[in-house]
Formats: structure tokens, sequence, C-alpha cells
């Protein structure tokens, strides 16, 4: 039976007086004496000992659920440390972005620096303006690689100089290797030029021969063509020594061969891979084109043998003609730029604008005024020749 602490103060006092009358000294002495006689055995006592080993384990118990409860109230209840952390993570974010805008800023520098070191470069133009006074032009011709193409060049010559002398050593102004072409047709071949009958007398060296396909015959034909219909010459006449001709392979024994006159043509762009240069060169329409289907077929090339656009795809465009002039207006004008791939196609539209019998070119709605040394604010005169050699 349980008591509360009222009713066991009260049954305290409710027990009898106990008294007793021994005098208090003697009672002293008898305790003295006892404690006197009988020493008592050392005992250990338990209690602390036990008491230590149970603090022990409770300390091993709670110890780690402490860590615990620390590293949480850490975590998520002590702001200072979740603001110390959040800077950081903001100072290694703020860093890093800034290495990135950085990085960034000084890819655009350089992208800029590239630019301008570009527009500082002198673009390669493809053709002879007719402003060069007290000066010539002579007209050579190579083909590509794979003998499908005839490639103009031309080759600016004092009005002094002997033409004839020039043509006869045209061979040593001819770097096949360098260009990425074909062997020079025309070596040891010796020329004269006789403007009152319009024809050029050539001289062949005894071991010439075009061979027995119709490919080489052709190429041999269309090139005195490109070098001599431009001087005013109508035919080409081979002298021998019993007036009997020359065997000209599939052509057969020839005295004369009227020269060709070039045909409409798409001006694209040959560059052979390891070749120093490039050169505009004519690809003849298969069939009867309209200007604006001929400025179409710019838009592709012949990669298979190094020839390629000079119209990018995206570059889109109409035409009109005003009597002697083709007007070529972009439907975009940034299409037009200042650098050399809008030059290209500025010269490879001259040259297809001249072979339709035009004598200027206007170009309409573009971003730069200036391409090259070209000014778009007015009509272009056609060049005069194509693919300029510099001779020094």
């Amino acid at each position: 039976m349980k008591y509360s602490d009222d009713e066991l103060i009260k049954n305290l006092r409710n027990m009898p007086e106990v008294h007793d009358a021994t005098d208090k000294n003697k009672l002293y002495q008898q305790i003295s004496s006892k404690l006197d006689s009988k020493q008592p055995k050392k005992r250990v006592n338990p209690v602390p000992l036990l008491g230590t080993l149970m603090a022990a384990v409770i300390l091993i118990l709670i110890v780690p659920s402490l860590i615990n409860t620390v590293n949480q109230n850490t975590g998520n209840d002590n702001p200072i440390a979740d603001k110390a952390m959040e800077n950081s993570e903001s100072n290694q974010v703020t860093n890093e972005s800034a290495n990135e805008i950085q990085q960034e800023e000084s890819a655009d520098i350089g992208g800029a620096e590239s630019e301008i070191m570009m527009m500082n470069e002198p673009l390669e133009s493809y053709v002879i303006g007719g402003n060069h006074q007290g000066s010539a032009v002579a007209n050579g011709a190579v083909t590509d690689l794979q003998n499908q193409y005839v490639i103009p060049v031309s080759f600016v010559i004092s009005e002094s100089e002997n033409m004839d002398d020039f043509y006869n050593e045209m061979d040593q102004h001819i770097d096949e290797q360098a260009w990425g072409v074909s062997d020079y047709l025309f070596e040891d071949v010796a020329f004269e030029i006789n403007h009152s009958v319009k024809e050029v007398e050539i001289n062949l060296p005894a071991d010439f021969s075009l061979g027995e396909g119709s490919a080489t015959a052709n190429l041999f034909e269309r090139m005195l063509g490109l070098m001599f219909v431009h001087h005013g010459i109508d035919k080409a006449v081979f002298p021998t020594d019993n007036n009997q001709g020359v065997e000209l392979g599939p052509f057969g024994t020839m005295k004369e061969l009227s020269l060709p006159r070039p045909g409409r043509a798409s001006y694209k762009l040959y560059q052979e891979e390891s070749a120093d240069r490039s050169f505009l060169v004519p690809v003849p329409h298969k069939k009867d084109l309209t200007i604006d289907e001929a400025l179409t077929e710019m838009k592709s090339g012949d990669e298979d043998f190094n020839v390629f656009q000079t119209i990018p795809e995206n570059v889109e465009l109409t035409t009109e003609s005003a009597k002697d002039t083709l007007e070529v207006t972009f439907s975009n004008e940034e299409s037009v730029r200042n650098d050399q791939e809008t030059l290209t196609m500025i010269e490879a539209i001259l040259m297809t604008a001249k072979d339709y019998g035009y004598d200027s070119v206007t170009f309409k709605h573009t971003a730069s005024k200036i391409v090259g040394l070209y000014s778009l604010t007015e009509p272009i005169p056609v060049p005069k020749a194509i693919n300029p050699i510099n001779q020094n």
C-alpha cells in the first residue's frame, strides 16, 4: 500500500514517544570503547565501480546520437554556417561564370582579330580589267589534271614586247605542279601571229601527237580558240616542208584548222587540293541556257574534278537586262560582303555576263558598297581577261 507524503507525515506524528533515561556521557563512553576494541574490516564498495561502467556504456550509446544531432543542427539550424556555405558556393559559381565569360571574350577577341587580319590581307582577283595603259595581254590555256576542263590564263606584257616571242616562251611561265594542272600541251611549239590575214602559224615538233582518242584533240582545238580568238585570229595553219599537213589524231591530216569561238559558259572555281592557287574556269553549257539559268548553274560544282561553285547555294538573286548592262539584284543584302567569297562571286558573274554579250553589270541591294577594288554603286565593266599570272 502506497502513502502520500502527507499521510506518511501524519502517521509518524501519531507514533508513541520513546524515552531513554541513560546518561548521554555514559552512552558515549560505551560506544567509544566498542569502537576501539574492534577495528572494522575495510570493505570495497562496488557502487562507484558499477557507476563508472554504466556511465561509460551510456556515453558510448549517447555520443553518436549527439554527433548526428550536432551535424543536423549545423546543417539545418545554423543560419551563419548556411550563409557562409551559400556565399562559398556563390563565389565558386561566380568565379566559374567569370572564367567562362573571360574565355568567351578571349574567343571573340581572337575571332575579331582574325577578321581584321583577313580584312587587311589583299583579296585575290581572278580577272584583268581594261585599264592597263601601254600594255597588252597574252592569252594562254592549260587543262585540269583529268583533262576535262580548259583553264584560260593571262599574262600582262608591255605593248613594246614581241607577242610571238612571248607565246613561244609561254611554257617557261607555266608551273604545272604548283598550279595543279596537266602538262602544258604546247611545249616546244612555235607560234607566229599574222593579224593581216587573221591566222596563226603553228609549227609542231616532230614527235607531237594528240593520241588516238578524241578527248585530247578536242582540248587542243578549244585551247587554241581561247588563246587566239581574242586577238582576232580565225584559223591556225600548220606549215610543213612538203605542204602535206600534219597528223592530228582523230582530226586526220590537217593543213589548217578553224578556231572555235568560245561559247556561253558558267564560270566556276578550279582548285586542286595540293595546288598553290585556284582559277576561274568556264564550264560550257550542254544546252542553251538563259542568263538566269547560267547563274543558277554556278551554285553547283563538280568536286570529283576539283571544280567548285562560285555562287553560294543560299544566295538568291534576280536579273534584268538594260541594253548592254545586266542588273543583278540580291534578295538579301547580307549576301554581299567585302570578302574573298563575294569577290570571287562578283568576278564569276562578270565573266558569265561577258559570255552572254553584256558590257557591264550593276549589282543592287548589297550590304557592302565596296568589294575588293570594285565600287558597287555604279555599273562594272566586264573584264578583259581571266586568271592573271604574276611573272615576277
